[in-house]
């Protein structure tokens, strides 16, 4: 048994010959920053965009500085985009990996401003009818 203990603890005659290569420099700590959900940014922010193409179902490829490619498929786009276009647009979803935006609303008052009656039934029974 001391023979085969002996044995183990002397270091193979062929022992660093091989193909393979080991770093023996001490690995860094795993990375303790998370990226917190509030540097997402807010639905309807507006940003610019590059287009790269026309999708095949709709929409286009773009692709913001700094950022993954993504899609603009929601909305109106202006008549006459080219590839290659520096366009103004607004966030939908701020994924990292697949960022999607959509066209921007045309300007206009807001529904609470445009007048919507409200209804006089504030529930419970229904109003009586002769």
């Amino acid at each position: 048994m001391q023979e085969l203990e002996n044995k183990l603890q002397k270091p193979a005659p062929d022992a660093g010959k091989g193909n393979v290569a080991v770093d023996k420099s001490p690995t860094p700590p795993p990375c303790s920053i998370q990226t917190p959900l509030s540097l997402k940014r807010k639905t309807g922010e507006k940003v610019k965009v590059t287009i790269i193409s026309a999708r095949p179902k709709g929409g286009y490829a773009v692709q913001e500085e700094g950022r993954q490619q993504g899609a603009l498929t929601l909305g109106n786009p202006p008549q006459g985009l080219q590839e290659g276009e520096y366009v103004e647009v607004e966030i939908l979803d701020d994924d990292s990996r697949n960022p999607q935006y959509r066209w921007p609303s045309p300007a206009g008052p807001a529904k609470a401003a445009q007048g919507h009656k409200k209804s006089s039934y504030t529930g419970g029974q229904r109003p009586y009818k002769k």
